[in-house]
C-alpha cells in the first residue's frame, strides 16, 4: 500500500512542481480581481495612511454581479480571504528560483496596472523587490531594488521573475501572452523580458516618457501591443507599439492612434484601456479587427475624465461618449468583456484612497453606444486603494489533462504490479 501511495504522490508532485508556487488558489471564472495596496489579507482598514514608501499588495476577488460587497470572495483556502504578495525582500539579483518581494509605492497613482495574460491563465503584476517601508521606492535604481514581475495562476504565486536594469523610475505595468515573456512598462522605457524564473537584464523596446499602462490584444492579424501615455513622447493617448499583429522583441517605433490625443479640457490623462471588435461596425484598425476603444482618464468630469468611448471610422478614432464615475468622475484601472453587442466594463476610480470598483454596460451601435447605470461592487477600506483590475485567471487545460493522465497512469501502474505475499491482490 505504501508503494501505491508513493507512486501516485510522485506522479502528482512531478507535474505540480513549479518555482515558488506554495499553494493553489480558488478562482471563479468570470470573477473580478483587483489589486489593493495597504491593509491586510482579510480586507481590514489600515491605521497608516498611504505614502510613497513601499506598501504591501493584495489581490481581492469580487463577484461581478453583486453590488456593495463588504468582503471579497475567499481566494486562499486557509487563514485569509485575499492573496498577499511577499513583503520581505530577497538579496538583489539572487540565484534563479528565489522568490522576490512584490511591494508597490502607496501614493504613485500611475502604478499597479496588472493584466491577465492573453491566454487567460495568469495575472501578471508589477512590483518592487523591496521591504515594506522602503522610502520613495519608485525612484530607487532597479539594481538597488530589483523590479518584480509577479505571476498568479490557479496553481499559485510565482515571484521569481524580475529585472535589474532600466530607468530609476516608476514600474507601472506589465503584459504577457502566456506568462513566458513579459513587456514591462516604466516611466521612461518599455522593456522586454523572457521568463527565466530569475532576475535578468531586459531588451529595450522603446525609450519614451510617461508611459502608463500596457495591454496586448488578440485580433484578426495576431497579437498587438499598445500603451497609454500622458506626454508628447511617445504621444498623448494610446499608441501601437511596432507593427499590428506582431509583438516586438527588439527596439521599435510607436504610433499614436489618430485622434486619441485630444479630448476635454487641457491635456488628456489616459491610464488603462480596453479594445473590442464591434460587429455592427465594419471599420478595421490596421488589420486587427478592433474598432471600439475604452480609455480610463483620471481628470475630473468637467475636464473630460471618466471612461471614454472611442470609435474608429476607417481613418481616425473619434470620442463618442464618456461615462462619469464616482468622486471626481475619473478612473484609472479598466477591463471589460464583449457579449454580442453589449460591452460590460469594470473600473477602479480615481480617489486617492478608499476608492471604488465599479461596473456598467454599453449597448453598442454602429457608431457609438448607450451606457447603462453605474453599480459600485466594492469600496476599498480606509487608507487602502484599488489599482489594477482584470478577470480571474482560468486553469491551463494542458496542465489539467497532463495531471489527469499522470494520475491515471500511476493508478494503472500500481494496479498491474504483482502483489507481494503480505499484500492482498487488487
Amino acid at each position: 500500500m505504501r508503494l501505491r501511495t508513493l507512486a501516485l504522490a510522485g506522479a502528482v508532485a512531478a507535474l505540480c512542481a513549479a518555482p515558488a508556487l506554495a499553494q493553489s488558489f480558488t478562482f471563479t471564472q468570470g470573477n473580478i480581481i483587483v489589486e489593493r495596496l495597504n491593509g491586510d489579507a482579510n480586507y481590514a482598514a489600515s491605521a497608516t495612511p498611504l505614502s510613497s514608501a513601499a506598501t504591501a499588495m493584495f489581490l481581492d476577488q469580487f463577484d461581478p454581479t453583486t453590488a456593495g460587497q463588504t468582503l471579497p470572495v475567499q481566494t486562499v483556502s486557509v487563514g485569509q480571504l485575499s492573496i498577499a504578495l511577499p513583503t520581505t525582500a530577497s538579496a538583489q539579483s539572487p540565484p534563479a528560483g528565489t522568490p522576490l518581494a512584490a511591494t508597490d509605492a502607496g501614493t504613485s497613482t500611475s502604478h499597479g496596472f496588472m493584466t491577465r495574460t492573453v491566454d487567460g491563465t495568469a495575472l501578471v503584476i508589477p512590483g518592487y523587490n523591496a521591504n515594506t517601508g522602503t522610502a520613495t521606492v519608485a525612484t530607487t535604481p532597479p539594481g538597488t531594488n530589483n523590479r518584480t514581475i509577479g505571476l498568479v495562476t490557479a496553481g499559485g504565486l510565482n515571484t521569481t521573475n524580475g529585472f535589474s536594469d532600466g530607468p530609476s523610475s516608476d514600474f507601472r505595468g506589465v503584459a504577457s501572452v502566456s506568462g513566458t515573456d513579459f513587456y514591462a512598462i516604466t516611466n521612461g522605457s518599455l522593456l522586454y523580458k523572457t521568463n527565466a524564473n530569475s532576475v535578468t537584464t531586459t531588451t529595450p523596446i522603446l525609450s519614451a516618457g510617461n508611459m502608463r499602462a500596457g495591454r496586448i490584444f488578440s485580433g484578426a492579424s495576431g497579437n498587438s501591443l499598445f500603451v497609454s501615455s500622458g506626454s508628447a513622447t511617445p504621444g498623448v493617448g494610446i499608441s501601437l507599439i511596432g507593427t499590428a499583429g506582431t509583438l516586438p522583441t527588439a527596439s521599435t517605433t510607436s504610433a499614436v492612434l489618430t485622434g486619441t490625443g485630444t479630448s476635454g479640457t487641457g491635456t488628456p490623462s489616459p491610464y488603462s484601456f480596453f479594445f473590442v471588435d464591434n460587429l455592427l461596425n465594419s471599420a478595421n484598425f490596421a488589420g486587427t479587427g478592433l474598432d471600439t476603444l475604452y480609455v480610463a482618464d483620471d481628470r475630473n468630469t468637467t475636464n473630460g475624465g471618466g471612461i471614454q468611448r472611442w470609435v474608429f471610422d476607417g481613418s481616425a478614432w473619434g470620442l463618442t461618449g464618456t461615462f462619469t464615475t464616482t468622486g471626481n468622475g475619473g478612473a484609472r484601472g479598466l477591463t471589460g468583456s464583449l457579449s454580442g453587442s453589449t460591452v460590460t466594463l469594470f473600473a477602479t476610480t480615481a480617489e486617492a484612497s478608499a476608492n471604488n470598483l465599479i461596473t456598467f454596460t454599453d449597448a453598442l451601435t454602429a457608431t457609438g453606444g448607450a451606457f447603462g447605470s453605474l453599480t459600485t461592487l466594492a469600496t476599498a477600506p480606509t487608507n487602502t486603494v484599488f489599482r489594477g483590475v482584470d478577470f480571474a485567471p482560468v486553469p491551463e487545460p494542458t496542465h489539467i489533462l497532463l495531471l489527469g493522465a499522470a494520475v491515471a497512469g500511476a493508478v494503472r501502474l500500481v494496479r498491474r504490479r504483482k502483489p507481494t505475499a503480505a499484500e492482498p491482490a487488487t
